[in-house]
């Protein structure tokens, strides 16, 4: 009877082991798996946070995602009538960590970085803006939704 105990608790532990290995190796949400590519040209749409005494705009990322790591330039939109750019298009610098982004725009005028969550077409987000000085100045909060453009 100890022998058969001892094999029953020796399956049980093997199908265990196996049953949890299977579970936890796809998993987006482990360190640092991604669950998404990112590369491509995306739309974004911006919102500033009321009362800070500036307007949300839009802008053109052009991305590349190797691994864990985003790269790539962006474009802003041209200003509404009457407003300035608060700063110059740039480079994207980031991150990726399951369905995660973290990413900062590297540009003259200001330092753009946020975090966004979503899938291979579509995210959203928020995030801080500092500005130098240069073309505005001050520290704003944002959200933003971004959307693949083509395939």
């Amino acid at each position: 009877m100890k022998t058969l105990n001892s094999w029953l608790v020796t399956i049980s532990c093997f199908l265990l082991v196996l049953f949890l290995a299977s579970c936890g190796g796809g998993s987006s949400s482990s360190g640092g798996g991604t669950s998404f590519d990112l590369t491509g040209t995306w739309r974004v749409e911006v919102a500033i946070e009321p009362g800070q005494g500036f307007v949300g705009g839009g802008m053109t990322l052009n991305m590349v995602q190797t691994e864990n790591s985003v790269s790539g330039t962006f474009t802003n939109d041209p200003p509404p009538a009457g407003s300035i750019n608060c700063f110059s298009d740039g480079t994207i610098s980031g991150s990726v960590s399951g369905n995660k982004l973290t990413v900062q725009l590297i540009t003259q005028g200001a330092t753009v970085s946020g975090t966004m969550t979503g899938t291979s077409d579509f995210l959203s987000g928020t995030g801080t803006t500092v500005f130098d000085g240069t073309f505005c100045s001050g520290t704003i909060s944002w959200s933003a939704e971004a959307t693949r453009v083509g395939s």
